[in-house]
């Protein structure tokens, strides 16, 4: 069961297929050679999947509220969105893409056979529950969240992103 997923990456336009993998319930498509399958658009690896009969999300009718079934595909995770806040030339970040782009390294790392934490020095998990709170505030109960960072946080959270493009570079054999 998946879905096309769009991941844009250095200027490039990426589209995997997401969802249960043999290693994990999220995950990407993998060749036998262990390489993550890409496709330059979304049509192109809609139809592979279709071609070779791979069930969608939107043709289970038990299918929780993970994915919107109503949107054609879902949106492009921007990679390059994140590169002025890694570089330095900005202090805003929006936390539901630094979470997105941590979810789906681990998606990758999972289906490519890693061992892969965009924990790091996040040993307690407090940076990546700070991303989450601020992405799905009602799952704390609020209705809203603003993480209010410290510099060690801002560093690990830094250095988390960075290995976690590293690794989606990696997948798609652009790296």
């Amino acid at each position: 069961m998946g879905q096309v997923a769009g991941i844009r990456l250095d200027g490039v336009d990426h589209y995997v297929w997401w969802g249960a993998s043999e290693r994990s319930t999220d995950g990407v498509f993998v060749d036998e050679d262990a390489r993550v399958v890409s496709f330059p658009s979304a049509d192109a690896c809609a139809a592979w999947a279709d071609g070779l009969g791979l069930p969608t999300f939107s043709d289970d009718e038990s299918v929780d509220d993970r994915v919107d079934d109503t949107a054609d595909y879902p949106s492009l995770l921007d990679c390059d969105a994140l590169r002025p806040w890694l570089d330095r030339k900005t202090t805003a970040l929006d936390p539901t893409l630094a979470l997105d782009v941590l979810n789906m390294s681990i998606d990758f790392a999972e289906s490519l056979g890693r061992t892969w934490s965009p924990a790091g020095a996040d040993r307690d998990h407090s940076v990546y529950e700070k991303l989450f709170g601020a992405s799905v505030p009602w799952s704390f109960g609020l209705e809203s969240y603003v993480p209010t960072w410290s510099v060690h946080e801002l560093g690990v959270l830094r250095d988390a992103l960075t290995r976690a493009v590293g690794l989606l570079r990696l997948g798609l054999g652009t790296a």
